[in-house]
């Protein structure tokens, strides 16, 4: 089982699935750090790994971990991973965020987890964010979930598609992440 296999496994375990995982990797490709942490690792270190290289960023994860658990949990799901790791570096300093990069993760996910908000890419493969969408909204417990469309197109048509399901906001990537932060800001406040 590789590492990836690993996580996958480790986020389906009601008891394991918050906890903090550090990939290390012998590959030095920007596609595998970004899955590494698509799949929900904490961190990642390159090999041959450095004792106190390893001792500190187990410390960092650790310390990062504790502070997280303050902080309101978002769930951000999100084919891409480029938009995966901006969205998340943009959104950690102030909330503790899920990061997962398909629906079916995030299914798993919620089966066990409740988060403070949901934000999903619109257009992903397989299930949509308006299929998965459809799919949160028949679950009970997550009945009182805000969930925010987050869309790359300025297509009218997708928008008022996204607008007709009545999520509680629809945000285009290209307002960026002060955009973004804004409108989480606005839902929680309220």
């Amino acid at each position: 089982m590789d590492g990836f296999a690993f996580l996958k496994k480790l986020h389906v375990l009601k008891d394991c699935a918050e906890i903090p995982v550090i990939g290390v990797t012998g590959q030095r490709d920007k596609i595998t750090v970004l899955r590494f942490i698509g799949e929900g690792a904490a961190a990642y270190l390159m090999k041959p790994v450095e004792k106190q290289l390893l001792i500190d960023k187990v410390d960092e994860v650790i310390k990062r971990s504790y502070e997280q658990r303050k902080k309101k949990k978002i769930l951000l799901v999100d084919d891409e991973p480029e938009s995966l790791l901006f969205y998340k570096s943009a959104l950690e300093e102030a909330y503790s965020v899920v990061t997962l990069n398909s629906s079916k993760l995030a299914l798993e996910y919620l089966q066990k987890f409740v988060p403070d908000l949901i934000i999903l890419d619109y257009q992903m493969p397989l299930y949509n964010g308006r299929a998965l969408y459809q799919i949160i909204s028949k679950m009970e417990r997550l009945e009182e979930v805000p969930v925010i469309f987050l869309t790359g197109t300025t297509e009218r048509e997708v928008l008022v598609e996204c607008a007709a399901l009545h999520p509680r906001a629809v945000v285009l990537k290209s307002t960026g992440k002060e955009g973004l932060l804004e409108k989480i800001k606005d839902i929680f406040e309220a």
